[in-house]
């Protein structure tokens, strides 16, 4: 069995950092990021931690990633933010996440996953409910946003999510307008 720790929206590590602080991990743990954005707009070589340069997404390919010119990049994503100043749009490599995680873990490893993927969260997590993926999943710390909420209530979201038992499985989770 492995322990695996998957942060998606990795940004500049934050996500890894903090649960690389927590009474969860251990050394044994495997680190793998998923940051969209490009080294140009963000050059980092994190230590330790196997960092894929893709967006995770709900199939392999090219989309359009938006680079917010506000905050520093952190809104920087698959949609457009109505709040970006000098927002420009790149084209960025995908990766299917789902048959990623059954490409490379067996339903019996223990997997922690951080997501804070602006607003793409609902569209991956009903893509990862739909193919299975999401079972491999044991722990998820899950950032919602509530302008992408299919439903516009993040309580029927979750009630949602109770349907296909990652309810269970959602440690904490907290959202941002």
């Amino acid at each position: 069995m492995k322990k695996v720790f998957i942060d998606c929206g990795f940004y500049r590590g934050e996500g890894t950092s903090l649960f690389k602080k927590t009474k969860d991990f251990t050394e044994d743990f495997i680190l793998y990021g998923f940051e969209a954005t490009p080294p140009e707009e963000l050059n980092i070589n994190p230590e330790g931690i196997t960092l894929n340069r893709k967006a995770v997404w709900t199939h392999d390919g090219i989309l359009d990633f938006h680079i917010s010119g506000r905050a520093r990049g952190r809104c920087n994503g698959v949609f457009k933010n109505d709040r970006a100043k000098k927002e420009k749009v790149l084209q960025v490599p995908c990766i299917d996440f789902g048959k990623w995680i059954m490409d490379n873990f067996d339903e019996d490893d223990f997997i922690v996953l951080k997501m804070d993927i602006e607003g793409a969260e609902f569209e991956l997590l009903q893509s990862m409910i739909d193919d299975g993926s999401i079972k491999f999943i044991n722990i998820a710390y899950i950032e919602f946003h509530h302008k992408r909420d299919p439903y516009g209530d993040i309580k029927a979201y979750l009630l949602k999510l109770d349907t296909f038992e990652l309810r269970k499985n959602i440690e904490s989770c907290y959202t941002r307008y």
